[in-house]
């Protein structure tokens, strides 16, 4: 038999736009198509098996050939609990990893939820064989369909696949949904889990729509909710927080070809208007037009469904999680950062303040050849800290700066790069006294609107300052950090919730409890 590969396109979460009380129990046996209707998919060829009474189909495959073999359709939208595909005769399947889908649609709306995929790696017997794909409350629709995909010219031969019946199960009592649930930012201190106004978003021509997977907390949404403002940023209506975040697209527009529904992408949260002297010059985050999430008065992503544009969401590659996704936005930070402050090979880096951003900072900066000492007031982030590869770490005791900064450099000599992630004062000040004459200090972090620091000092010593806002242009940089495996993320996420205990979440972050609180949006 030969060999053949079938690929899927993987789409995920669907919430219908559903009749009010839809809902129904039981199961429906989902006929074969016939073979003339078989054919009509594929190239032609198709044969009629005769096994007692029962007919059977099946089909040769010897081309690249998008084949919808099974489809069945409902008159109302039901919420289905599992689709079970059972292969009861005689096949032969040569399959690569995400071959064949089961999902169900929603022809009201044109969103597809993936309820599972045939994961194989060789040639299998599948006689009497039974596969059970759940698919959960969210897998509400009308029609539950198995495609396959095929690519020609691998094999000299076709192979001849044959599936007996799909059996589409539903759950009883549960009925369609079409809730978009997040956290909102009411006011300050007041925030709130609720459905969002409009339900589930449909993407603008050059959008997608997005079932948000896992979003970070930063500590921008922490501040907004305690102080309601970050400088001229004012939360003057309500606000949906969160800007860290990955996702599945679930809809796309109609302008949008580089993505497609099932695609898993991570979301860079701001959009420039592409047409000032910032945007032209190539350096968009300082656009006046900027559009970013979960700043006044955009919505962040911190919900189930999130519309964004298309071409500021990236495809993960199939090794890189969700969670990593989510995280390249902390990261893309530090490779800014890194950039801006010119780092290159074997220099002496100093990264103030072990938290997330200091932690990814000293993990960009390891991965560009240097080595890296780290500074905290906090011992348990330090040995975070030392556990996720950095050199040397300094315990911060004291409040004199001066005092401080020659402390350091007892340890660890003075620094070529200072990475400033605190936006406290006295290690602003730290950090300006640890860089050596002619050194570069990045200041990342963000604290009292003004501060003290030793301006003569920096200039008697020609200490080169560059302030970051956001970033431009690093999302690439920091998936392919990642892809490669030159950074790792991962260990960055200490605590998560689901969405429904959002504010646990917040209360933990606001504590300063663990590094990274990742919150997951679909569940």
């Amino acid at each position: 038999m030969a060999s053949l590969i079938l690929f899927c396109l993987i789409n995920f979460v669907l919430w219908s736009v559903a009749p009010v009380g839809a809902d129904v129990s039981g199961n429906f046996l989902i006929k074969p198509l016939s073979a003339s209707q078989i054919s009509t998919y594929g190239d032609g060829s198709a044969d009629k098996a005769i096994d007692g009474d029962k007919t059977t189909n099946c089909h040769t495959l010897d081309y690249w050939d998008t084949l919808l073999w099974y489809k069945m359709s409902f008159k109302d939208t039901f919420c289905f609990s599992e689709v079970v595909v059972i292969q009861s005769h005689l096949s032969y399947f040569a399959l690569r990893m995400e071959d064949a889908k089961i999902s169900v649609v929603n022809n009201n709306n044109g969103m597809e939820y993936l309820c599972g995929v045939l994961k194989t790696t060789d040639v299998y017997t599948l006689e009497g064989q039974t596969y059970q794909f759940p698919c959960g409350r969210s897998a509400c629709g009308n029609e539950v369909k198995l495609t396959l995909l095929h690519e020609s010219g691998k094999y000299d031969h076709g192979a001849i696949i044959h599936i007996s019946e799909i059996m589409a199960y539903t759950s009883p009592g549960i009925k369609a949904m079409t809730t978009n649930v997040g956290v909102i930012l009411k006011d300050v201190l007041d925030m709130k889990i609720e459905e969002l106004p409009g339900g589930v978003p449909q993407p603008e021509a050059d959008q997608v729509c997005l079932s948000m997977g896992p979003v970070g907390i930063c500590g921008s949404d922490v501040h907004y909710w305690q102080c309601g403002r970050i400088g001229d940023f004012i939360v003057k209506d309500p606000m949906v927080l969160g800007h860290e975040s990955a996702g599945t697209v679930c809809a796309v527009g109609s302008d949008v070809k580089h993505l497609k529904v099932g695609d898993r992408v991570a979301v860079e949260p701001g959009y420039p208007c592409h047409t000032c002297s910032a945007c032209l010059g190539g350096r968009y985050n300082l656009c006046p037009d900027m559009k970013f999430c979960a700043t006044p008065p955009i919505d962040g992503s911190l919900c189930q469904f999130y519309c964004h544009k298309a071409a500021f969401c990236f495809k993960l590659p199939d090794h890189v999680s969700l969670d990593e996704g989510a995280l390249l936005e902390p990261l893309s930070v530090a490779v800014h950062a890194c950039e801006r402050g010119k780092l290159s090979f074997g220099q002496k880096v100093l990264v103030c303040g072990a938290g997330p951003i200091g932690l990814v900072n000293m993990m960009v900066a390891k991965a560009g050849g240097a080595t890296v000492t780290i500074t905290d007031i906090s011992e348990s982030r330090l040995a975070k800290a030392k556990e996720m590869g950095a050199d040397a770490t300094f315990h911060v005791t004291s409040r004199d700066s001066r005092e401080t900064a020659d402390d350091i450099v007892k340890v660890s000599g003075f620094s070529d790069l200072t990475i400033e992630c605190t936006g406290v004062e006295a290690s602003i000040g730290a950090g300006l006294w640890a860089t050596k004459p002619g050194g570069s200090y990045v200041q990342v972090g963000y604290g009292k609107a003004e501060v003290n620091f030793p301006i003569v000092a920096v200039g008697i010593r020609e200490i080169d300052i560059y302030g970051i806002f956001r970033y431009a242009n690093c999302y690439p940089k920091a998936l392919a950090l990642v892809a490669s495996g030159a950074v790792d993320v991962k260990g960055l996420i200490t605590h998560r919730f689901p969405l429904k205990d959002a504010l646990q979440a917040f209360e933990l972050t606001k504590a300063g409890t663990g590094v990274k609180v990742i919150i997951d949006c679909d569940k």
